[in-house]
């Protein structure tokens, strides 16, 4: 089985990715998500990083277990998790992603639990009206 270091190895250093991440308009992706409910993060793996990781998938080595998503009605497809600990560019990359995301994730549940509220005050104004 292939350990996170020996995985590491053949990966690019996780720094470069996480640089590229911290590189990207944050202030931007923002107001995609707010706007449009999503954003794309361009570039945040080389296509040599992206062929490496790729290139790990068909061995079973270094992951922890393999997601058949037709089997849990989530379409077609397969993903697997890496085991732990994790390759240094996963590991990076997650960290670098959630400091990042996690505000604006907590932003927009806010923003959801406010169109809730309004929209409860609404229908007990409208059932207050209809009596």
């Amino acid at each position: 089985m292939a350990t996170a270091s020996e995985i590491s190895a053949v990966l690019p250093e996780a720094a470069e990715a996480v640089a590229r991440i911290e590189a990207l308009d944050w202030q931007e992706i923002g107001k995609n998500l707010d706007e449009q409910g999503n954003a794309a993060l361009a570039s945040v793996l080389t296509p040599q990083e992206c062929k490496a990781l790729a290139s790990l998938y068909p061995n079973e080595d270094g992951f922890r277990s393999r997601v058949v998503m037709e089997r849990h009605g989530f379409g077609r497809g397969e993903y697997k998790y890496f085991s732990y600990p994790l390759p240094d560019i996963i590991e990076g990359m997650r960290t670098e992603l959630y400091t990042r995301l996690a505000p604006l994730a907590n932003k927009m549940e806010r923003v959801d639990e406010d169109r809730r509220a309004l929209s409860r005050k609404a229908c007990t104004i409208h059932q207050t009206l209809s009596r």
